[in-house]
């Protein structure tokens, strides 16, 4: 039979070892990734997962590439699946004046040298409501909030009254850092945060790494 194929009977078990160290590779891998999400959660991506389990599958003689990592990961249906945005928040054509962006590249060094906001939507038995939120970049204390049935510009300033409220160090530079809604550019924003002495900044484009902080309490806030 094997003759039949053109190849020796050498070739042939080395051939099937080869399949069956893969398999068992595989396998292995399959069960680290399990266990791991297992004790440290469900959600872990295959970045993480391949980083944190490269030096275990070493450990235990596997050499495994990070695409041949997520080849097995697909196989297995192991793959986080992708998260569809269904409600937009950030409408940025319009008319109102874009501020530049003065916090790229720039790591905030006290408290309340920096606030982020963003608006996102959270889900209740009543039906979809919308979050404005006011986060201090530095300490990634929520300073202000506002919760309503409605995305007004309202809901962004009723969330910045709070903020300005709870803030402490009223003497220092404080910069306002939001995406380019237009709830943020609405002049009845702008104006009421500049006349507490506020800087405006807001993203270039739309890039959520532009906000990432405000995105990322977002994020937790909802999962």
């Amino acid at each position: 039979m094997i003759q039949c194929f053109g190849i020796s009977k050498q070739a042939f078990y080395k051939r099937l070892k080869s399949h069956r160290t893969k398999q068992y590779q595989e396998q292995t891998v399959v069960q680290l990734i399990r266990d791991y999400r297992r004790e440290f959660g469900a959600k872990t991506g295959g970045i993480k997962l391949h980083k944190e389990l490269k030096l275990e599958m070493s450990k235990i003689g596997i050499k495994m590439g990070r695409d041949r990592f997520y080849r097995v990961m697909r196989m297995n249906n192991l793959l986080v699946p992708k998260t569809r945005r269904f409600h937009i928040t950030t409408d940025s054509k319009h008319r109102f004046f874009k501020y530049k962006n003065l916090i790229k590249n720039k790591v905030p060094s006290r408290p309340e040298q920096l606030w982020v906001s963003d608006i996102t939507y959270i889900k209740t038995q009543n039906g979809h409501s919308y979050l404005a939120l006011v986060t201090d970049a530095y300490s990634k204390q929520i300073m202000g909030y506002k919760l309503a049935s409605h995305m007004k510009t309202s809901l962004c300033i009723d969330a910045l009254k709070m903020a300005l409220k709870n803030r402490k160090y009223k003497d220092q530079k404080l910069i306002h850092h939001s995406d380019r809604g237009i709830q943020y550019c609405n002049p009845s924003y702008t104006g009421f945060a500049e006349n507490h002495g506020i800087l405006m900044s807001m993203t270039e484009k739309y890039d959520p790494y532009e906000n990432a902080v405000a995105e990322r309490i977002n994020r937790t806030l909802k999962y």
